[in-house]
C-alpha cells in the first residue's frame, strides 16, 4: 500500500472501532437489563416466557464476544498499519493527522522515545500506545468508558488485541510478565487487571503475580 492509502485504512479503522465500541457496550448495557430482570421471569404468570429471555440473553453474549474479537483483529491490524505507515515515510505532521494532536506533543514524544533508546516498537506505535497521544491531545478524564474509548480508539483495539492475547498465549503472558517486572520492580503491588463482571460491567481489580521462590527458600511478590 502506499503512504496514502495506509493513511486512509488507519482513518477507516478509528471509525470501526468507535461503531464497535457503541454496539460493545449498548449491549453490555442491554445484558445486564436482562440479568436484573430475570429473577422476576420465574414467576408462574412469566414463566412462559423465560426460555425467549434466555436466548436472547445467549444471543447477546455471543454477540458482545464477537465485538471484543474484531476489536482485538482491529488492534493487530493497527499495530501493522502504523508500521507500515513509518516505514511508508510518514512525517510527524502526517501522524499528528491521523491522531487529531499536536506536532509539538509528537516532538516532545519523539524525544522520549529517543532518550529511552528504543528499537522496537517503532516510534509510531509507541506514540499511540505508550504515550497515548490521542488521549494526551485532550488532556482531560472521562466519566464512562465510551468516551474514552472513542476517543483513542487506536490505543483501545490495541489494548483489546493484548487482552486478547495473554488469555490465549500462556507463554506469551509469562514472558511479558517478567520482562515487565525485571524493568519495573517497583510495580509489585500496584498492578491492576481489568475483569469483566456479570452483564458485561468491566473493573480494574487489584493483580498480584505468582509468588516467585528466590534463593534462601523464601517467596517474594
Amino acid at each position: 500500500m502506499t503512504k496514502k492509502q495506509i493513511a486512509a485504512e488507519l482513518v477507516r479503522t478509528k471509525f470501526q472501532v468507535r461503531r464497535l465500541l457503541r454496539e460493545l457496550y449498548w449491549n453490555a448495557w442491554k445484558l445486564k437489563a436482562i440479568e436484573g430482570a430475570l429473577p422476576g421471569f420465574r414467576a408462574p404468570q412469566y414463566r412462559v416466557a423465560l426460555p425467549a429471555v434466555r436466548s436472547f440473553k445467549r444471543s447477546l453474549e455471543n454477540l458482545m464476544g464477537l465485538c471484543k474479537e474484531y476489536l482485538a483483529f482491529c488492534g493487530r491490524y493497527a499495530l501493522a498499519l502504523l508500521d507500515a505507515y513509518e516505514e511508508a515515510g510518514a512525517t510527524l505532521h502526517d501522524l499528528a493527522q491521523i491522531l487529531n494532536c499536536s506536532v509539538q506533543m509528537l516532538e516532545e514524544c519523539r524525544e522520549e522515545f529517543e532518550r529511552l533508546g528504543r528499537k522496537a516498537p517503532g516510534f509510531f506505535v509507541f506514540a499511540v500506545f505508550t504515550w497515548k497521544a490521542e488521549h494526551r491531545s485532550r488532556k482531560q478524564e472521562y466519566d464512562d468508558p465510551i468516551s474514552e474509548g472513542e476517543e483513542q480508539p487506536l490505543f483501545t483495539a490495541i489494548m483489546f488485541h493484548f487482552a486478547r492475547k495473554l488469555e490465549e498465549d500462556r507463554e506469551f503472558a509469562r514472558t511479558m510478565w517478567e520482562k515487565l517486572e525485571a524493568t519495573f520492580p517497583e510495580i509489585r503491588g500496584h498492578l491492576y487487571t481489568m475483569v469483566e463482571k456479570p452483564g458485561g460491567e468491566v473493573r480494574a481489580e487489584k493483580y498480584y503475580p505468582p509468588l516467585k521462590v528466590i534463593r534462601g527458600g523464601k517467596a517474594a511478590r
